[in-house]
């Protein structure tokens, strides 16, 4: 329920704990796990049904996490996640869901995911590479959309084969962007300077969605 474990795993100093949720769950309540510093490593089950605000919010220790149930500002000022796998049960990445994750390095997007809430990445400074196999979210990688701060730090932006709505101008509206590609079999090469090693280098991804790691 509701702030079920809220600050009860907090060893941050001393523990290296992994929380894998059982099947037999099907919500995490509002605040369950906040500030439990001494989570290092999360699993959610798709069995789980719903997840509330602030879930695993301001836990310090957290790095990695393989979900397939996501809430608004579930992992909000987890300073120390890295790594993040969205499962294929995840539609939505709601408001806040990783606002002031400042150490999240990269996020791959699967084809499932078709909306992305305001704020979901702000404050998410080191997310500089982006996969996208997310035909409905690539259409949307503009400057004045919600989908837009996914990829507002990105350096790298990489779409995946199945992927047809490939954004044009993405380097004029996100100047940060030094490489840009997709999985076709033909390949445009932009570039935001005239200069041969600002040209876009050539990404091949797979159609699955692959196990992302950095």
């Amino acid at each position: 329920g509701d702030y079920a474990f809220s600050g009860a795993i907090n060893t941050y100093n001393n523990s290296n704990k992994k929380i894998v949720i059982p099947d037999c769950i099907k919500n995490i309540g509002r605040e369950a796990f906040w500030n439990c510093n001494s989570i290092t490593s999360l699993v959610i089950p798709d069995s789980v049904e719903s997840v509330g605000e602030n879930a695993f919010g301001a836990c310090l220790g957290l790095k990695n996490a393989e979900i397939n149930a996501i809430g608004a500002s579930m992992f909000n000022t987890c300073e120390s996640l890295e790594d993040v796998a969205l499962g294929t049960s995840i539609t939505e990445i709601p408001t806040g869901a990783f606002v002031n994750c400042t150490s999240l390095k990269g996020i791959a997007i699967p084809s499932n995911v078709t909306t992305i809430a305001k704020h979901a990445f702000l404050g998410c400074t080191s997310l500089g590479i982006v996969l996208v196999y997310s035909d409905a979210i690539a259409g949307q990688l503009t400057s004045n959309t919600a989908c837009g701060s996914l990829i507002q730090n990105a350096k790298v932006v990489v779409f995946g084969s199945d992927v047809k709505t490939v954004p044009e101008f993405i380097t004029a509206n996100f100047p940060n962007v030094e490489s840009m590609s997709t999985g076709k079999e033909e390949f445009v090469s932009y570039s935001t300077h005239p200069s041969p090693q600002n040209i876009f280098q050539v990404f091949i991804i797979p159609t699955s969605f692959p196990e992302f790691y950095l």
